[in-house]
């Protein structure tokens, strides 16, 4: 089978972002913060995992949701962005509008804050 068929084959049959088990972190009336907790997996320098951000209507530029992959830094209690994609649709769903595989620099978390809320339940998962 050539190379690039069966690559094909594989990304139609990988799961789309949007079967996930997220479970609700925070939120208002305009936005939902999610992440999955079952998504979690250990990094070089800790534990990277996704978090999605749902608006209840799109933004200037049509992006109505966003699925980021975190790297946190459990022991420097560190964060950054290691890659975010955007999307059309609610939930990680629809045409993706950009998508950025770059990761970003290193941010010292701050106490009481929600990132340190996301750090801490983070570090404290269980991996599978």
């Amino acid at each position: 089978m050539r190379p690039l068929l069966l690559l094909t084959l594989l990304l139609l049959l990988a799961p789309p972002p949007a079967l996930a088990e997220w479970t609700r972190m925070d939120g208002n009336a305009t936005t939902t913060i999610y992440t999955d907790m079952g998504a979690i997996r250990k990094s070089t320098d800790g534990r990277q995992a996704p978090f999605m951000m749902d608006r209840s209507t799109p933004d200037s530029e049509g992006v109505r949701s966003m699925i980021d992959v975190y790297e946190f830094d459990c022991a420097g209690k560190r964060v950054r962005l290691v890659q975010s994609t955007d999307f059309k649709g609610a939930m990680g769903t629809g045409a993706i509008v950009s998508a950025n595989r770059t990761p970003l620099e290193w941010s010292d978390v701050l106490p009481a804050t929600r990132l340190d809320v996301s750090l801490k339940s983070v570090c404290k998962a269980p991996l599978k």
